[in-house]
């Protein structure tokens, strides 16, 4: 019976030290990818979709509609939780059919339903999923999980119509 009980106890040593040796003693170069993520890159808890006008377009307000091809002038940031440490990853001019889902989700969704407008200076922020790259990211650019900020310029917007006739 004490045969028994050194077995037991002996098993709990070995598995404490093996848990202790991959979480804590293990060499750095030996840690597995997941362990060298960002660390301030964190997931949301909530979904969210938010749009500060940080100017508006002057009357009368030409407000976007779903099908429109939009053109937009825009700068993309990470967010981490510190407003002092805030990456950018992008920028640039794109043109997009709004509501088509050509864009990230929080695009359509924050240009089409908080009353943006042609001329319009924004500040889009939106939660990774559903809004952003989700869990996937995009390559090397946005990583997993990354909640997104953009100041965006609301350049343009033609209705499809008006477009094919060009």
């Amino acid at each position: 019976m004490m045969w028994v009980a050194c077995l037991i106890f002996f098993s709990l040593v070995v598995l404490l030290a093996g848990a202790l040796w991959c979480c804590f003693l293990r060499p750095s170069s030996e840690k597995t990818s997941v362990q060298l993520e960002r660390k301030d890159i964190k997931p949301s808890n909530e979904p969210f979709l938010n749009v500060t006008f940080l100017q508006k377009a002057k009357e009368p307000r030409l407000s976007l509609q779903p099908g429109q091809h939009v053109t937009v002038q825009y700068k993309g940031f990470l967010l981490n939780g510190q407003e002092e440490n805030v990456t950018s990853f992008d920028a640039g001019e794109i043109t997009f059919p709004l509501g088509m889902r050509k864009v990230i989700l929080g695009w359509d969704e924050g240009l089409m339903k908080k009353n943006v407008a042609v001329g319009d200076h924004i500040k889009l922020e939106l939660s990774a999923t559903p809004y952003g790259y989700g869990t996937k990211g995009a390559g090397n650019v946005i990583p997993p999980n990354a909640d997104l900020s953009f100041d965006m310029t609301i350049l343009s917007a033609k209705d499809a119509a008006a477009i094919s006739k060009q």
